[in-house]
C-alpha cells in the first residue's frame, strides 16, 4: 500500500489516488500536485528505482504528437482540440527537479522518468517517436512498483521518505527565487536596506551583518518569511534554536545557519594545548588562562568548558565567540606527593570539533621551617658562589689576556663568587615552597642567563651605532677592541637583575596571578625583542650605507646640492630677521613694552642679540 505524503496527509480521493495507494508497495511514496522550484507538478512517485512523474490523460480518439508544440486530438464525433505537450510538461519537471536536487540533495544523482498514462483505453498516437511510451495507469503502477534496480540514496525506505518529505517541506529551495524579497536593515543611526532572492542570499547576508541578523531572529521577522515562501524547514530550526539558546541571540543564529545544512561549521582551537599547573603544595591557589578561538573560515563559536573532576573549575562555563577561561584548581583535596591529572573539555553547540585539553599538576607537601630558612638559603649559596667562580674565572682570563687592570684578576674572582653567592641565598630564602630545589635553581640559572644575553645585546649594539655613526668623536671602538672582558663582565653583573625578576616572578606565581604573569613575560618579550631588532637594524643599515654617504657628500653633484641649500637658507635667514626687525620698529614705536620683551626673548631663543 503505497504512502501518501501531502500536507495534513490529506489528498483529494480519485480513482487515481486510489489505484496508487492500492497498488503500491508501502515503501513507495506518493506526491499529488507538489510545487517544486515554483512548478506544479502532476504526481511525483518517489519509488527505489528513481523519480516518477506520473502524467494522467484522459484523451479519447485520435491523437497527433508535434514534439513540444501543443498536441491535436481528434475526438470520434469529428472535434478537434488543441492539448498541451506532454514533452514539454516533461521537460519542465525534468528541470524544476533537477534544479531541486542541485541545490537540496548536491552530489546525488537519481534518475528521473516521465510516464504518459491512461486513465482508460490508451488512444492511438501519431508522429510520436521514443521520447515518451504511452501506457495504461495499470501498466504505469506495475512499472513503478517493480522492485529491481534500486538507485543509490533510495535503497532504504527511510531515505525515500526523506526525499518525499523534503519536496513537501521546502517549498523554496536554496537557490530558488522567492516570490518576495527579505528585506535585512542593518546600520544604527543610518540604515541601509538590504535585500535577498534566495535563501543562499539570505544566509550570505546574516553571515555578514550577524547583528541584523540576530534582530530579524528575535523579532520573528525572519521565521515568517521562511514560513510564507515555502522554507518550512528552516522555520522549523528557527524555532528550535529560539528555544534552546533564546538568551544569546548570536549563538541562536549560528545555531540556526548551521542547522539549516547549507553552510560548514565554524572550526574553532584551543590554546594551550595542554595545562601544566607546575608545583604546588596543598595550601596554594593557582589560576591559568585557556582561550578558544574561531579559526579559519565562517561562523561563531559558542559552547560550554569544564572539567569531569570536581577539583578543576572553569569560569566561566559557557562561552559565545572568542572567550578566555580562567582555570583553578583546589590542591587541598588531592594527596600530595604525587601527580594528579584531569581534563578540560571545551564542546561547541553547534556540532563543531570538541577540545579535550590535558592538564597536570604536581601537589608537594609543605616544607619545614628548617628546610625554608636555612637549606634552601644554604643550597642557593653554594649554587651562586660555584656559578659566580666560573663567571669570574672568566672575567679574570679575559682581563688578564687583555692586559688590563694588572692584579685584578683575584678580586674579579672573588667579587664574582660574593656577588652570585648573595643573589643564591636570596633565591633560596624566597623560593616557593611548592618548588623542588633543583626546580629553582635551573629557572634561576635561565633567567639569569637570558638577562644576561639582553644585556649584551643592548651594550654591543649601542657600541656599535656610536661607533658606525660618530667614528672619530668616539671611543667606541677601542672599547669594543676589549669585548672578551666586557662580555665577561656583563654575564657577571646579569645574577642582580636576573634574581630580583626571578624573585618577582615567583612571587606573583604564589599569588595566583599565573595568568597576569603570562601576559607581562609575553609583553616583556616582545619589547625586548623590537628594541633589540631595531638597535640592531640601526646598526647594520649605519654600517651599510655609511660608504654610500661618504662617497655622495664628496661627490660634485651632492657639492651643488649642498650649495644651493646653503643659498636657500642664507635667503630664508634674511626673510626673517627683516620680518623680526620690522616686529622690533613697530613695537618700539608703539611703545609696547610687553611685545618688546617677547621680541627680546624670541631673538635671544634664535640666537640673535640686539
Amino acid at each position: 500500500m503505497g504512502t501518501i505524503v501531502a500536507e495534513n496527509s490529506i489528498v483529494e480521493v480519485s480513482r487515481i489516488a486510489t489505484a496508487l495507494v492500492d497498488q503500491l508497495p508501502d515503501d513507495t511514496f506518493v506526491l499529488p500536485q507538489p510545487q517544486v522550484y515554483g512548478l506544479e507538478l502532476d504526481w511525483l512517485i518517489v519509488a527505489p528505482a528513481g523519480l516518477y512523474h506520473l502524467d494522467v490523460r484522459d484523451w479519447e480518439g485520435e491523437v497527433r504528437a508535434h514534439g513540444a508544440e501543443p498536441w491535436t486530438v481528434l475526438s470520434s464525433a469529428g472535434f478537434s482540440q488543441k492539448v498541451d505537450s506532454p514533452l514539454k510538461r516533461l521537460a519542465s519537471v525534468k528541470g524544476a527537479l533537477n534544479a531541486f536536487l542541485t541545490d537540496e540533495a548536491a552530489g546525488q544523482s537519481l534518475p528521473l522518468i516521465g510516464l504518459l498514462a491512461f486513465d482508460g483505453p490508451v488512444p492511438d498516437i501519431a508522429g510520436l517517436h521514443a521520447e515518451i511510451a504511452p501506457m495504461s495507469l495499470d501498466d504505469a503502477i506495475g512499472r513503478m512498483a517493480d522492485p529491481s534496480g534500486a538507485t543509490p540514496g533510495l535503497e532504504t525506505a527511510e531515505e525515500r521518505q526523506a526525499l518525499a518529505q523534503g519536496f513537501l517541506d521546502r517549498k523554496l529551495a536554496l537557490r530558488q527565487r522567492a516570490s518576495r524579497p527579505f528585506v535585512l536593515s542593518v546600520g544604527g543611526g543610518v540604515r541601509a536596506r538590504l535585500s535577498a532572492r534566495t535563501i543562499e542570499q539570505l544566509l550570505r547576508l546574516l553571515d555578514r551583518h550577524p547583528r541584523a541578523g540576530v534582530r530579524h531572529l528575535l523579532d520573528g521577522s525572519l521565521e515568517h518569511w521562511l514560513e510564507q515562501e515555502g522554507a518550512h524547514h528552516l522555520a522549523i530550526v528557527v524555532r528550535e534554536s529560539l528555544g534552546r539558546l533564546a538568551a544569546d541571540g548570536r549563538a541562536a543564529l549560528e545555531a540556526f545557519m548551521t542547522g539549516s545544512g547549507y553552510v560548514g561549521l565554524p572550526r574553532s582551537r584551543v590554546r594551550p594545548s595542554q595545562l601544566n599547573m607546575g608545583y604546588v603544595t596543598p595550601n596554594d591557589g593557582v589560576r591559568k588562562a585557556l582561550q578558544v578561538q574561531r579559526s579559519r573560515g565562517r561562523g561563531y563559536v559558542h559552547g560550554e568548558a569544564g572539567s569531569p573532576d570536581s577539583w578543576v573549575r572553569v569560569e566561566p562555563t559557557r562561552f559565545s565567540g572568542n572567550c578566555r577561561f580562567t582555570v583553578t584548581i583546589d590542591p587541598g583535596s588531592l594527596p600530595a606527593g604525587q601527580d594528579s591529572k584531569s581534563s578540560i573539555v571545551v564542546a561547541s553547540d553547534v556540532g563543531g570539533a570538541t577540545h579535550t585539553v590535558p592538564l597536570t599538576v604536581y601537589v608537594r607537601p609543605t616544607p619545614t621551617p628548617l628546610v625554608s630558612r636555612f637549606i634552601r638559603p644554604a643550597m642557593g649559596l653554594m649554587a651562586g658562589a660555584l656559578l659566580g667562580g666560573l663567571s669570574g674565572l672568566a672575567l679574570a682570563r679575559a682581563l688578564g689576556n687583555q692586559g688590563l687592570a694588572p692584579g685584578m684578576e683575584v678580586v674579579a674572582l672573588l667579587g664574582a663568587m660574593l656577588l652570585w653567592g648573595l643573589m643564591g641565598a636570596v633565591r633560596g630564602a624566597e623560593q616557593p615552597a611548592a618548588w623542588p630545589t633543583l626546580y629553582a635553581l635551573g629557572r634561576w640559572t635561565l633567567r639569569v642567563l637570558g638577562w644576561a644575553a639582553v644585556m649584551i645585546a643592548i651594550v654591543f649594539s649601542l657600541l656599535g651605532l656610536t661607533d658606525a655613526l660618530i667614528p672619530t668623536a668616539s671611543k667606541a671602538t677601542q672599547v669594543l677592541a676589549h669585548w672578551q672582558p666586557i662580555l665577561a663582565g656583563l654575564v657577571a653583573l646579569a645574577v642582580a637583575p636576573g634574581t630580583l625578576d626571578d624573585i618577582a616572578q615567583a612571587r606573583a606565581m604564589k599569588q595566583g596571578a599565573t595568568i597576569e604573569l603570562g601576559q607581562r613575560l609575553r609583553r616583556r618579550a616582545v619589547r625586548a625583542a623590537v628594541s633589540i631588532a631595531v638597535v640592531l637594524g640601526l646598526v647594520l643599515a649605519v654600517w651599510q650605507l655609511r660608504p654610500v654617504y661618504v662617497s655622495t657628500r664628496t661627490s660634485p653633484s651632492a657639492a651643488g646640492v649642498e650649495a644651493r641649500a646653503e643659498g636657500v637658507w642664507e635667503a630664508f635667514e634674511a626673510k626673517l630677521s627683516s620680518y623680526i626687525d620690522g616686529l622690533y620698529v613697530r613695537a618700539r614705536e608703539e611703545t609696547k613694552p610687553g611685545r618688546v620683551n617677547q621680541i627680546d626673548k624670541l631673538l635671544g631663543w634664535i640666537g640673535v642679540k640686539r
